[in-house]
C-alpha cells in the first residue's frame, strides 16, 4: 500500500473490506478483493495472508481455490499500535515466515498521506484453526517512524540468508526500502541495528513493497513502481534488481543501481491486467511462485491474486511462468 494517495487507498480498501467481509466462510471461491497477498504452507493446506480489517486468512489446497478461515486480530488494530499511532483504521501489508517452529507473522499500522508507521509482530505456532495449539500472540513493536523521519515503516518482508541470518526489508516512498537486522531468536530489530538503504526512486520516490530472495549466488530485490490501490487507474507494476551481497549495492539488467531509480520491469499492465504489484514468494519445495494481487480490468477493477511460476533465464534474471488462475 503506497504512502500518498491515501484518499484512493481508503476508497478502494473500504470497497474491498465490505465485499470480503460479507463472504462466508464455508464457500471455496476464487481470491478476490485480494490486497498485498503472502502465501504460506503449514500441513497440507496453503494460508493466504491480505490487507483488510484484522488481516484477512484464507486457504486453499490446489493455491487456486481458496476459502476463508478468520483473522489474525479480534479487533482492526492491535491497541498498542492504536495509541502508537493515532488515528489508525486497519492493518496492512502482512507477511509471514516460518522460524525455530513458530509462524511470525509482520504487519504495518500507519495512516493515510503519513510516514507516522509502526511495523508490528505477531506469532502462532500452527495455522490451522481446528489445532488446540493455534494462537496468535501479539509480540508488539519492531520498527517505528515518524514525520521528523525520511521514511516509512510500512511494507514489511522478513527473509533469512542462506547463512541463516534473519533481517526485514521495508518501505513505501520517501526515502525509499530500507533492510533491518533481526534478532534470529524473538523476531524484533537487533539492538543497536542500523538501517541500510536499498532502494530509492528520485524524483518520483513512488517506490515500495519490497520483497527478497535467494538464488543462485544472488540476492533479487522485487519492487513495486508507481500507484496502487486506484482500481483500472492503478499504475503499479513489478520490477527487480540483484546484488551478490545483502545489503548491496543492487542494480537491474541494464547495470543501474537500484538506489538511483533503477529496477529491471518484470510485470506490468497488459489489457484487462491492470497494475500487478505487491509481490512476494512462495518457496515449495524446488519450485517458486511469484504471488501478487492486479486489479481485473474485465470486473470492474476488484483486486484480485493471482500466481505465476518463478524461473530463471541463462542469464540468472528472473522471468515468469503462466499464471495459474
Amino acid at each position: 500500500m503506497n504512502g500518498t494517495t491515501r484518499p484512493a487507498v481508503w476508497w478502494m480498501g473500504v470497497l474491498a473490506m465490505l465485499v470480503c467481509i460479507g463472504a462466508t466462510n464455508s464457500a471455496s471461491t476464487p481470491a478476490r478483493h485480494i490486497h498485498d497477498p503472502v502465501i504460506t504452507k503449514d500441513g497440507s493446506w496453503y494460508y493466504l495472508f491480505s490487507t483488510g480489517p484484522g488481516i484477512f486468512i484464507h486457504r486453499s489446497k490446489d493455491l487456486v481455490h481458496w476459502q476463508r478461515v478468520g483473522k489474525v486480530f479480534m479487533h482492526d488494530v492491535p491497541s498498542w499500535a492504536r495509541k502508537a499511532v493515532p488515528g489508525s483504521r486497519g492493518v496492512w501489508a502482512p507477511s509471514i515466515t516460518r522460524t525455530k517452529g513458530m509462524f511470525r507473522l509482520y504487519y504495518a499500522v500507519s495512516t493515510f498521506g503519513s510516514n507516522h508507521s509502526v511495523i508490528g509482530l505477531m506469532t502462532t505456532p500452527t495455522l490451522n484453526p481446528r489445532s488446540s495449539a493455534y494462537h496468535w500472540h501479539d509480540e508488539g513493536m519492531v520498527v517505528e517512524s515518524d514525520r521528523r523521519e525520511d521514511f516509512n515503516a510500512i511494507d514489511p518482508y522478513p527473509f533469512t540468508t542462506p547463512h541463516g541470518d534473519t533481517v526485514l526489508a521495508f518501505g513505501s516512498f520517501w526515502s525509499g526500502i530500507k533492510l533491518l537486522t533481526l534478532n534470529p531468536q524473538t523476531g524484533l530489530a537487533e539492538t543497536g541495528a542500523l538501517m541500510k538503504s536499498l532502494a530509492f526512486r528520485p524524483g518520483s520516490t513512488a517506490i515500495e513493497a519490497p520483497c527478497l530472495y535467494y538464488h543462485g549466488g544472488w540476492y533479487y530485490l522485487f519492487l513495486s513502481f508507481d500507484y496502487c490501490c486506484r482500481g483500472v487507474r492503478s499504475t503499479y507494476n513489478i520490477r527487480v534488481g540483484r546484488a551478490r551481497e545483502l545489503q548491496g549495492p543492487y542494480v537491474d539488467a541494464a547495470d543501474k543501481p537500484l538506489m538511483v531509480g533503477g529496477g529491471t520491469q518484470l510485470l506490468a499492465t497488459s489489457g484487462n491486467f491492470i497494475g500487478p504489484g505487491h509481490c512476494s514468494v512462495l518457496q515449495v519445495r524446488r519450485k517458486a511462485y511469484l504471488v501478487y494481487h492486479y486489479y481485473d480490468g474485465a470486473d470492474h477493477g476488484i483486486p484480485t491474486l493471482q500466481l505465476r511460476p518463478l524461473q530463471f533465464n541463462a542469464s540468472g534474471w528472473p522471468t515468469l511462468g503462466g499464471a495459474m488462475n
